[in-house]
């Protein structure tokens, strides 16, 4: 099933990604004006990620791996106060480190959610086949609440970003 996951993540990141360059000139002059293009880009390099957490995350809840769904969930919040503390030295304060931020956090939500999907998916003894589409319709439903909730914890950046006139600048 985990497999099946990732052949759809597969399947769809091509149509998402060409979906975002569509949208990306309305995006760039509403309020991405002042962030480069491959910046724009590196960030949607997310997408993929949150897409294949989205299957696996779908296994998990399927299975009522509640120990699982909430040990990535804890984890998901804590690694980018990490990984910030760790790449700010590197890479100093810039859209670049904080776009990195995120696509470290986002890598480890997807890798968590795969590593909860298999370890789930081992221990149950009487699991049938499932479909791809059984797995796209049940998974499917988890990203709208995924992508409100990425939005709602963001929200007042992309005020900010919108509300000034150089969204590059520090929103401080």
């Amino acid at each position: 099933m985990v497999g099946k996951s990732l052949v759809l993540t597969a399947a769809l990141s091509p149509a998402a990604f060409v979906g975002m360059l569509a949208l990306l000139p309305l995006l760039r002059d509403a309020f991405l004006h002042g962030i480069g293009f491959g910046q724009v880009l590196f960030a949607f390099l997310a997408l993929s990620l949150a897409l294949s957490a989205t299957f696996t995350t779908g296994i998990v809840m399927g299975r009522q791996a509640v120990r699982w769904y909430a040990a990535v969930n804890i984890a998901y919040p804590v690694a980018p106060a990490l990984l910030l503390v760790a790449i700010l030295g590197g890479l100093g304060p810039s859209v670049k480190t904080a776009i990195a931020v995120y696509l470290g956090a986002s890598l480890i939500q997807s890798i968590g959610f795969t590593i909860a999907a298999v370890r789930v998916n081992a221990a149950n003894t009487e699991a049938a086949p499932v479909s791809y589409r059984r797995l796209l319709r049940y998974g499917l439903p988890f990203y709208p609440g995924r992508l409100t909730g990425y939005f709602s914890y963001r929200i007042d950046a992309y005020l900010i970003a919108y509300l000034i006139l150089d969204p590059s600048a520090p929103l401080g």
